[in-house]
């Protein structure tokens, strides 16, 4: 967090704090140190920015509230669905503005795979796609084409840094 003002005459003034905690930061806090006393109040020095951020969607500056909300739906998701939930923000819903719902992440993530082809014998076998058929007819199933026609309802992205795939549903 950081004095837009001081920022804009080429002096960086502020604290490092976590996004959550971002709108508890004020005036007065920005400006503590001795040098900058005359700052504390001044009217002109009063609009607070994030100036840096790791590890969320956007880059360049964001207003406390934003870090906020951004904090909190990090504090909702458990630390493994973090980067997953960035990737569906950016490039599955295309918004890095606000963050979307935790609960709808949940809905549409379908976890980490080795490929797509993995995910879908899984599904194929979890849907008892050929029960009910015949022997033959079964025999006969295209799993190849079913799997590639089922891509088509979701999302697949490479995964960081694992060389396997992300799922998301298409549709959630």
């Amino acid at each position: 967090m950081g004095c837009l003002a001081c920022y804009n005459e080429g002096r960086l003034v502020g604290d490092w704090v976590d996004a959550v905690d971002a709108d508890e930061v004020d005036q007065a806090t920005v400006h503590k140190h001795p040098e900058l006393a005359a700052y504390r109040n001044n009217a002109s020095h009063d609009e607070l920015w994030c100036f840096d951020h790791d590890c969320l969607p956007m880059s360049g500056e964001i207003a406390p509230h934003d870090a906020v909300a951004w904090g909190e739906r990090y504090e909702e998701l458990e630390d493994s669905q973090w980067e997953p939930y960035l990737r569906w923000c950016t490039d599955v819903l295309h918004e890095t503005t606000t963050p979307p719902d935790a609960e709808e992440f949940r809905i549409a993530w379908r976890g980490e795979w080795v490929d797509f082809s993995d995910f879908a014998w899984q599904q194929f076998q979890e849907l008892g796609v050929t029960d009910g058929m015949t022997e033959e007819q079964a025999r006969y199933f295209n799993f190849e084409q079913w799997a590639s026609d089922y891509e088509m309802d979701f999302h697949v992205h490479p995964a960081a840094r694992s060389g396997h795939v992300w799922i998301y549903n298409a549709y959630a």
